[in-house]
């Protein structure tokens, strides 16, 4: 497994690093987490550490499933950060 870091842009470009968000969401896709576990793990990367309650507005997905996610994808997603 090839092991690739991304760091935010502050020059305004916020078009591009969304497509690289897209990206990563499809990786993960492929790697086998759902389209709303990729969607949490593609917001945190982004956001930095933030309630379930934000990630849920933010990212279309139901309040209890988000909590759900976190709780139960917990070592799974996070592995990825290594």
């Amino acid at each position: 497994m090839q092991v690739v870091n991304i760091s935010k842009s502050y020059d305004g470009n916020f078009d591009r690093f969304e497509k690289i968000s897209n990206s990563i969401q499809e990786i993960l896709k492929k790697l086998g987490l759902t389209k709303n576990e990729s969607k949490v793990y593609a917001y945190l990367s982004k956001n930095g550490p933030t309630k379930a309650k934000i990630i849920s507005q933010n990212q279309e997905i139901p309040r209890t499933q988000t909590y759900h996610l976190l709780n139960e994808s917990q070592n799974q997603i996070f592995l990825f950060i290594i």
